[in-house]
């Protein structure tokens, strides 16, 4: 795995370093205990939201859960997390190309990621931020227990995953009921006097950021290796030109629509399709793109080519996630058309022209 390899070429080489000085480091117990950073971040006091603030509190526990079972590597990943989420930055759960796993695994934990960023987009952070950032921690916790194969510590997070993301999609989607109380009876059948009209404001007409044509106009595809999630010739060169896009007009918004080609099975293309939407989701979070702004995140496999082919066809144009960027103006009350009735004209009836 990417991630262990290298924390381990850190290991050498902070044991070199820690040999040659022939002392101890400062957080150590012991010889060469400390030299992973797994609990920086236990005296700091926690800013930002509820949200931030409670994956702080999952994460510095996580660490010193994986720390007393020599889990040093995933120790220091996760007190690095705790420090970002304890300074109110933002923190992703783990993707799932860093955790070496089986193609099996891989779907699944690519069905439970969906399903946690569909609920952050329904609002799930907003509404119950501590539900939401517990089944954040507890997936990160879920992955690395299968990767490192604890079965039954995996069990256990999967669990914690699942209620508290049932408890906070239920939560986010519950509707605000209106009740309405009746007067109270009045001795005398006297009608009340009518309530003042109310004064309705003008809706202020927002500024509309003003983004060209050309822009707008881009057709932009990443497009993949044969039977990978890593980007092909021109890959990175169409996601920069997008991100520069969102960068520079922050009214865009970005559809992500993820391909496979028609070579293999149509279920094995679907899981491709997704790991691929999951790959450049990925990309964009970690440039800085509000996920709020990233509307769609839709894998099709091979049901929609760009290109039509017989099955079992290899095409490079359509190993793709395509990058649509759009502008999505709310149009102010104040400009709507109305819809306004015509009476209808008997034909024999004279038109006046008086003024």
């Amino acid at each position: 795995m990417l991630k262990k390899n290298a924390l381990k070429t850190l290991l050498i080489a902070s044991l070199a370093t820690a040999a040659s000085a022939l002392s101890t480091p400062a957080n150590a117990e012991g010889p060469f205990e400390g030299i992973y950073d797994y609990r920086s971040s236990f005296d700091m006091e926690p800013a930002g939201t509820v949200f931030s603030r409670t994956l702080y509190d999952g994460y510095s526990s996580l660490s010193l859960d994986l720390r007393g079972i020599g889990n040093s590597d995933d120790t220091e990943l996760f007190n690095h997390k705790a420090l970002l989420a304890g300074k109110g930055s933002p923190v992703q759960p783990d993707a799932i190309a860093d955790r070496e796993l089986f193609p099996d695994e891989r779907v699944m934990f690519q069905e439970a990621r969906f399903r946690l960023f569909d609920a952050y987009h329904a609002g799930a952070r907003e509404f119950a931020p501590g539900l939401s950032a517990t089944a954040q921690v507890s997936f990160d916790c879920w992955i690395e227990a299968v990767e490192d194969q604890v079965p039954s510590r995996a069990d256990l997070c999967r669990d914690k995953f699942y209620e508290a993301l049932s408890q906070a999609e239920a939560v986010s989607t519950k509707q605000i009921v209106s009740i309405t109380i009746s007067p109270p009876l009045r001795a005398i059948n006297i009608p009340p006097e009518p309530a003042p009209a109310p004064v309705v404001m003008p809706e202020p007409e927002p500024e509309i950021e003003v983004i060209p044509q050309a822009v707008l106009d881009q057709y932009l595809t990443v497009p993949f290796e044969f039977d990978k999630t890593t980007f092909a010739a021109g890959g990175e060169g169409n996601l920069r030109k997008a991100l520069n896009a969102l960068n520079e007009y922050q009214s865009l918004d970005v559809h992500l629509i993820a391909h496979a080609d028609r070579s293999g099975s149509a279920e094995y293309n679907q899981a491709l399709s997704k790991r691929r939407a999951d790959a450049v989701l990925t990309r964009l979070m970690q440039a800085g793109i509000d996920e709020n702004r990233i509307k769609i995140v839709e894998a099709v496999g091979e049901s929609q080519p760009l290109v039509p082919t017989e099955d079992g066809v290899r095409l490079q144009e359509n190993r793709v996630v395509e990058l649509d960027l759009r502008q999505e103006i709310e149009v102010p009350a104040s400009r709507r058309t109305m819809d306004v009735e015509i009476p209808e004209v008997d034909a024999d009836t004279p038109i006046s022209t008086d003024n």
